[in-house]
């Protein structure tokens, strides 16, 4: 494992209220002394979902990650912000997500937040023309996996509520499957995995012909996959209506 990726949803009050155990335990004290652990192992990347509720703490969580010292480790650890997409209607109702004209100010409000605390280039992501999380999807990626409550393997987090979506497990060992000497091991995919290996963006003829789609690569893959026409729809929106914004925010960034 080269690096890992940690969610939370705020500071200890709006995370827990969120993202807590099946028992109604908190979450948050887990996770940050997870990651005071981890910070000497490998390379952290910490995504803050954000929807409209919760985006005014933004800083105050990058303070507390501060103080922690989560970024004071011998890896390097970055933080961005993403928006929560409600996938179901019953989630839909929970909030108000992000609106599209807001998701570029996500990326802004992290680099303010990260130089209010002492922290520029060091925990800075490097991928802020995509920020709100869109385009070159981790789960295309040959050696990426989400590991789930019961330390399973799946290509894409939206699969993780169906262990027939994994791929594999972490306890696989290298006697029972050699690919683990290289890598994560892989499983005989179940009755609803994907076929991951056959997606190329290019194939989807909608987006073919579509200047963005060098950086977008169509979206999510499991939603173009399965045929979700609306949220391919909010793909192509995200970058119509936000490239401008983006591309001016890139170049100011370059020439600091």
């Amino acid at each position: 494992m080269t690096r890992a990726q940690v969610t939370l949803d705020g500071p200890r009050e709006i995370h827990d209220a969120r993202r807590f155990y099946r028992g109604g335990q908190p979450s948050f004290e887990r996770i940050l002394s997870n990651l005071q652990i981890a910070r000497d192992i490998l390379p952290l990347i910490i995504r803050i979902n954000v929807d409209s509720e919760n985006r005014v703490h933004i800083p105050e969580l990058v303070r507390v990650l501060r103080e922690s010292g989560i970024f004071d480790g011998k890896c390097k650890a970055v933080i961005y912000a993403s928006p929560v997409v409600p996938y179901t209607e019953q989630a839909r109702m929970l909030w108000r997500p992000i609106e599209q004209t807001e998701l570029p100010s996500l990326g802004q409000g992290i680099e303010t937040s990260l130089e209010a605390v002492g922290l520029t280039d060091r925990s800075r992501p490097t991928h802020s023309l995509l920020d709100g999380n869109r385009g070159g999807c981790n789960a295309m990626q040959h050696h990426s996996f989400v590991i789930g409550p019961k330390g399973h393997l799946f290509k894409c987090e939206l699969g993780i509520h169906d262990q027939r979506e994994a791929v594999g497990h972490v306890l696989t060992t290298a006697a029972e499957e050699p690919a683990a000497r290289r890598r994560l091991p892989l499983l005989k995919p179940g009755v609803k995995a994907l076929d991951w290996d056959a997606y190329n963006p290019y194939d989807n003829e909608s987006c073919s012909s579509c200047q963005f789609v060098p950086i977008c690569k169509s979206g999510c893959p499991k939603k173009v996959m399965e045929g979700a026409e609306d949220f391919m729809k909010a793909t192509c929106d995200y970058w119509d209506i936000n490239f401008s914004e983006l591309l001016h925010q890139a170049l100011s960034e370059a020439s600091r």
